[in-house]
């Protein structure tokens, strides 16, 4: 269960690595000329990129979605403890009073001791199950709230290609004038906020205030 957090945020860094991964083979800052398949002629592809680590730790909705999960988490914990410590109460009281019972009784509750034990362990199976599952739902929801944005943003922009950049990505280099991560951040948040909020209204401009060329 301690390792909740850390498994969060490794998922949810994965999740962001959006649409390609390259390497960069042209100058910094310069679009990459690639041969269009379709017009049989070359154009201008502009890429960005932004840092997942920054999106994972800022974001709010990943903040937010992964104190439920550790809430959760220490929920199941604490009432698999209470279970546990239950049932070992139980098996001292048996052990305690073994030698006044039957044959019998001792065989009935073993057999009930053993019934129990079995329940804990798929409670225990379960609840890891379950999340699981949380995780991965948080992670399907996280990708999707991300690429939403940045289909409306690189349309407006005219970006062709979003790149993760970070330790373990392909990308070696890329200038600083490629990075949307504060704007991505601004935007995703500020849409989060609103839906908390229960505005409905959508933003007309996923990304007015910055345009990479």
């Amino acid at each position: 269960m301690k390792n909740i957090s850390i498994a969060l945020n490794v998922v949810l860094a994965v999740a962001i690595a959006v649409l390609y991964y390259l390497h960069f083979s042209s100058q910094p800052d310069q679009p990459i000329q690639v041969e269009n398949t379709e017009q049989g002629q070359k154009g201008d592809v502009f890429i960005a990129y932004i840092h997942s680590d920054s999106l994972v730790s800022k974001y709010q909705y990943a903040l937010d979605e992964n104190e439920k999960l550790q809430k959760r988490a220490t929920e199941i914990e604490r009432d698999y403890r209470n279970r546990a410590e239950g049932l070992q109460r139980e098996i001292q009281d048996y052990q305690s009073n073994v030698g006044s019972l039957t044959i019998g009784q001792a065989r009935a509750i073993q057999e009930n001791l053993g019934k129990k034990e079995q329940n804990l362990r798929l409670f225990q199976e379960s609840a890891r199950q379950e999340l699981i599952e949380k995780e991965a739902g948080v992670s399907r929801e996280l990708y999707n709230r991300i690429t939403q944005f940045l289909e409306t943003y690189s349309e407006e922009n005219g970006i062709q290609i979003v790149v993760k950049f970070d330790p373990q990505s392909d990308v070696l280099y890329a200038g600083k004038g490629l990075d949307i991560t504060d704007i991505v951040l601004e935007n995703i948040n500020k849409a989060y906020d609103d839906e908390k909020n229960g505005v409905n209204e959508k933003n007309t401009s996923a990304a007015d205030t910055l345009s990479v060329n």
